[in-house]
């Protein structure tokens, strides 16, 4: 008798489990975007929109240099420049590195390994991962991040917490 009870209890249990939940999506949608809206300090959930990156004033930048795409194009190329590592901290690493040694594209400009590795660094791979220490350096003489680089898509709206130790 005992056994039927447990088992009626199990059969029960599990019927009941067996409900089709239904909610409106829609409604939820409306309901969230409300929610975000309301969180907005313009109380308008447009406040939270990212401007292309083809309105440059609608970028947040210094009103004394202000952005132009001759700047901007500028920007492009130094990105991946490595003419501009002329003072190493050891003679094999001169012109090795850029921005784009830890900022990988192909990584969501993120390294495409655990740590970037900029001045120090050799090799690259298709993602950053197979960049490693040079033979030549020692290992305080370096340029490893102590941190994980950040993405880099977008950092003029977070340019207080970007952490940047280079």
């Amino acid at each position: 008798m005992k056994k039927l009870h447990i088992l009626a209890l199990c059969a029960f249990a599990f019927v009941s489990g067996c409900v089709s939940d239904t909610f409106d999506r829609e409604r939820l949608d409306l309901d969230l975007m409300q929610a975000v809206a309301e969180s907005a300090p313009t109380r308008d959930i447009s406040y939270y929109s990212i401007p292309k990156s083809t309105d440059l004033a609608a970028l947040p930048q210094d009103p004394r240099n202000p952005l132009t795409p001759e700047k901007v194009e500028l920007g492009s190329f130094l990105f991946f420049e490595t003419g501009m590592g002329v003072v190493p901290e050891n003679e094999a690493g001169m012109q090795s590195y850029s921005c784009s040694s830890c900022h990988v594209p192909a990584a969501d400009f993120k390294p495409g390994r655990r740590q970037g590795i900029g001045e120090g660094g050799f090799g690259f791979g298709f993602k950053g991962e197979s960049r490693v220490k040079h033979s030549a350096y020692e290992e305080e003489q370096m340029d490893v991040q102590g941190i994980r680089p950040l993405n880099v898509l977008n950092v003029a709206f977070s340019a207080e917490n970007t952490l940047w130790n280079g």
